[in-house]
């Protein structure tokens, strides 16, 4: 499966109320490029559903890190930083 199916099907799942098939996905997603920061978002949401902060709150910190260098107005960095635009 390529990685942008990957992130079409966890979106998908996450709109369909779907968070066991989104938290796979975002686990796929993982196992196949370790260093995609969406993978970790994804992860981080479908943990949070799930009610594990911990595991949330990991991915999320994750996720920052490898959005290091990207736009500062990635709208998933507001997520992350619990800011909005």
């Amino acid at each position: 499966m390529t990685a942008w199916l990957l992130v079409a099907l966890a979106r998908a799942a996450r709109e369909a109320d779907d968070w066991n098939l989104a938290g796979w996905a975002a686990r796929q997603m993982i196992e196949h490029d370790p260093r995609y920061a969406g993978a970790y978002y994804a992860r981080a949401l479908a943990a949070r559903h799930e009610g594990d902060e911990k595991t949330a709150h990991a991915e999320l910190a994750l996720a920052a890190q490898y959005w290091a260098k990207a736009d500062s107005d990635l709208p998933e960095l507001f997520t992350i930083r619990g800011t909005r635009p």
